[in-house]
């Protein structure tokens, strides 16, 4: 009976109900957008969680998570490399290491054409997995890595507003 008593006690504890949610495929979306830049539709975005439940707070996001992007228009690696480093600048986010990791990006990150979906996986150690439709195609392993790359869609600076407020789960 004890035992019992203490695994309802332990399943309860979010750490361990965390771990249940152990797979990009268990995740639950949270919200999603559509970007359309001068009349151009760029990408629809989708952010997951085990939850599904609204982001309160975009700097300590739950592991868990992914943002899914999935193309509206051909871009090339270059152009997804150059507007990764403007982003990072844009928010002050562009550190001595961003060049390196922009090397690893170029390294894994292909061209992408209408139809394509690239994914980010926060892992729950705090990797960052990036999967081109469903193939993982690389990995980041710095934590800050993926907390920077996010910021760019869910910064409370971020470039499109609507898009992060949606994103977050803000609004529908």
């Amino acid at each position: 009976m004890k035992f019992f008593i203490l695994a309802g006690l332990l399943s309860s504890l979010p750490v361990l109900s965390a771990l249940a949610c152990s797979s990009i495929q268990e995740l639950k979306t949270v919200g999603q957008a559509d970007l359309t830049v001068w009349g151009f539709s760029v990408y629809s975005a989708r952010t997951l969680s085990c939850s599904g439940e609204k982001i309160s707070d975009a700097a300590a996001l739950p592991r868990p998570f992914a943002l899914e992007l999935t193309y509206a228009r051909d871009i090339s690696r270059q152009d997804l490399l150059d507007n990764t480093r403007e982003q990072w600048q844009r928010l002050g986010l562009y550190r001595s290491d961003s060049e390196v990791w922009l090397e690893q990006l170029s390294a894994m990150w292909p061209s992408v054409t209408k139809g394509d979906r690239l994914t980010l996986y926060l892992t729950p150690k705090g990797a960052s997995e990036f999967y081109f439709a469903d193939n993982k195609i690389g990995e980041v392993t710095e934590p800050i890595f993926g907390t920077h790359f996010l910021a760019i869609w869910l910064d409370q600076n971020a470039s499109y507003q609507k898009a992060r407020q949606k994103l977050l789960g803000d609004i529908q």
